[in-house]
């Protein structure tokens, strides 16, 4: 598992007995040159940016120069592999979806993407938020290998790229140590970016409902929503 703190990644793992974690600056590599504290006493080192700590019940509060984020462990492990083949198949099934994307690499500085996908090679995005507001407004269009830009409100220009592949999910064959948590969420890490996702899944349809990933400066949320709705995509007016 993982969450954002500040300019920080930080990731948790454990066997049940002791919590690995690892802190991730925003370029890329271990932050060690901070106070850590886990459950409120120092660990010991495992490596750059890496700290280790026993750990007893189901919450890891861990402090980075004082500022704590915890974590809460399930009571159980159980696997959830299955679920995230099952999830991986439904949605790159799907014939259209809306996915509300929020990407950031400071807590102040997010934008608001909304992509709107049509199987097997058409998506539409436009930034409908953003710190910088002067990109609002930026968007696209890609009808296979006939794609459309623009920055903000300037004219729209006109390229040609491979066709995508779409809807196509954010996460690997890579993904590993896929487990279950509380909530209908399933928790893994991708080595492919790296970067540690969270998942939420309706158990009935199998469908996405919400994804988080943590890496290097690279903080994002994405919520799905009209699945298989009608959607019709055209070249800009």
């Amino acid at each position: 598992d993982a969450k954002e703190l500040g300019p920080y990644a930080v990731a948790l793992a454990f066997d049940g007995a002791r919590a690995q974690i690892t802190v991730i600056s925003s370029d890329g590599t271990g932050a060690s040159d901070l106070t850590v504290r886990v459950n409120g006493a120092a660990p010991t080192s495992c490596g750059h940016g890496c700290f280790a700590a026993p750990i007893h019940g189901t919450a890891v509060r861990v402090t980075l120069n004082s500022v704590p984020v915890t974590f809460t462990l399930p009571i159980e492990l159980i696997p959830a592999a299955e679920v995230l083949r099952a999830t991986t198949a439904t949605y790159r099934a799907l014939r259209t979806v809306t996915v509300r994307e929020s990407l950031a690499s400071l807590a102040n500085n997010a934008q608001i993407t909304v992509f709107r996908e049509q199987a097997p090679d058409s998506f539409a995005y436009e930034i409908t938020a953003a710190a910088d507001r002067s990109i609002i407004g930026t968007a696209g269009v890609v009808l296979g290998k006939q794609r459309w830009d623009r920055i903000a409100q300037k004219p729209w220009t006109r390229s040609v790229q491979i066709p995508p592949v779409v809807p196509f999910n954010d996460w690997t064959a890579a993904a590993r140590d896929i487990y279950q948590a509380p909530g209908g969420w399933i928790t893994f890490y991708d080595g492919t970016f790296p970067a540690w996702f969270r998942l939420r899944v309706d158990p009935a349809t199998h469908r996405p409902i919400e994804l988080r990933m943590i890496g290097a400066a690279h903080f994002m949320t994405h919520r799905y929503s009209a699945f298989n709705a009608p959607l019709s995509l055209s070249a800009p007016g």
